[in-house]
């Protein structure tokens, strides 16, 4: 569990934030500020989209992503008709206040705390997450593949939006929530069957080679005989240098690396995600790992409004396939919760003042809702909302 940190005053604030500058390197840590709002749990950093949210009925529901994407553009053709990636209408999506899979960052914790505190004066909680980029960075480099893309340096965390695994990550968003969950299921089925077949190269296994005719059977009893042919081009030769017990552990491990892939590839649902990630990436060459499907990425865009530039703002981009999680932040990417600790009042005028104090503070430091909101886009979110509501409740169920 992360640390929790009670900040009584502004200036303790600030001394919690020299402290974290002081001991590590710029940028290692980023920030989302918060106010407790229904349905929260501490702990859990929880993209809109997948927040249980209530309808103009009072009725719980969790949009359907890929529909809601839909909907937006075609209720809004002309703002959207300028976006080259799955990635840029998330963007935009958020910029106008709309539910999305990003979560938003900053780079300043100051910036974090004026959310933290601003919006309904009525919450009394607030909470400064410091999200430690480090970690994120381990956790995505935690597959490691001797193919030449993965060679060199350990991939960061902070990603442009013109990046291919990031466009893969982002195309999710536009499958139906069954065809996400079958590609949980597969992810799942993925790694079980990786594990056994590293079992067995590294003889832990209680299965021996010689019970298997070749390549062909062995696989495919990992795969439940789901159709995984073909594997690789030199199917042959690989399948002649298994049988003879010719290959080194280096080699071998490029082919369980080749043939898993095949494998996946011949699912109807992978090709799916790929078509729609070409669409917006004509040179993306259709090879999706599920090694890089288990990556979160800090997007800073490259395109930046006056907003995003003074709220020094970046997004968290989840992959949400991990169950565990339930489409939440991985907990281990949390260092730090700052827990604002507000005086209570018995008529909570205590508190107003207490929060008024740490606002004015931030005010003579230049952030205010006229620094952090120089623009007026919120006009769409109150009306698209609607209209999503409306036609999200003609859906057929998935």
């Amino acid at each position: 569990m992360p640390n929790e940190i009670r900040i009584k005053n502004f200036r303790d604030f600030v001394e919690k934030v020299q402290k974290l500058e002081a001991d590590t390197y710029r940028h290692r840590y980023v920030f989302r500020g918060e106010g407790k709002y229904p349905g929260f749990e501490k702990w859990k950093l929880t993209p809109k989209i997948f927040r249980q949210m209530k309808d103009s009925y009072g009725k719980k529901q969790i949009y359907r992503e890929s529909d809601l994407i839909d909907a937006v553009i075609s209720r809004y053709p002309n703002i959207f008709k300028e976006c080259k990636s799955n990635l840029e209408i998330l963007l935009l999506m958020q910029h106008y206040g709309l539910p999305t899979r990003l979560l938003d960052i900053s780079f300043n914790p100051y910036i974090a705390l004026f959310f933290a505190l601003s919006g309904d004066s009525s919450i009394k909680e607030h909470y400064v997450y410091v999200i430690d980029t480090e970690k994120i960075n381990e956790e995505n480099n935690k597959y490691e593949s001797k193919q030449g893309e993965r060679q060199n340096n350990g991939w960061e965390a902070q990603k442009s939006v013109f990046d291919n695994t990031v466009a893969v990550i982002a195309a999710l968003s536009r499958l139906s929530t069954t065809e996400q969950d079958e590609i949980k299921n597969l992810k799942n089925n993925y790694g079980s069957m990786k594990k056994e077949l590293q079992k067995f190269v590294d003889g832990n296994s209680s299965t021996e080679q010689s019970d298997y005719n070749n390549l062909k059977d062995f696989v495919n009893s990992k795969t439940n005989n789901l159709d995984p042919i073909p594997y690789i081009n030199n199917y042959k030769n690989m399948q002649a240098a298994f049988n003879a017990k010719t290959l080194n552990k280096e080699a071998w491990d490029l082919i369980l690396i080749d043939v898993l892939n095949s494998v996946i590839e011949n699912y109807d649902v992978m090709k799916n995600l790929a078509n729609k990630t070409k669409y917006y990436n004509p040179g993306f060459d259709q090879k999706i790992k599920f090694e890089d499907l288990d990556n979160d990425y800090i997007i800073r865009p490259h395109f930046s409004n006056d907003r995003i530039k003074n709220q020094n703002g970046g997004f968290l981009l989840l992959n949400a396939l991990d169950k565990s999680n339930n489409n939440n932040v991985p907990e281990k990417y949390i260092d730090t919760v700052w827990i604002i600790d507000l005086e209570k009042g018995d008529d909570d005028k205590a508190s107003e003042v207490s929060r008024q104090e740490f606002l004015e503070q931030l005010r003579y430091m230049g952030i205010d809702q006229s620094f952090v909101y120089p623009e007026l886009e919120n006009f769409i979110c109150t009306d698209y909302l609607e209209v999503v509501d409306s036609t999200l409740k003609n859906a057929k169920g998935e």
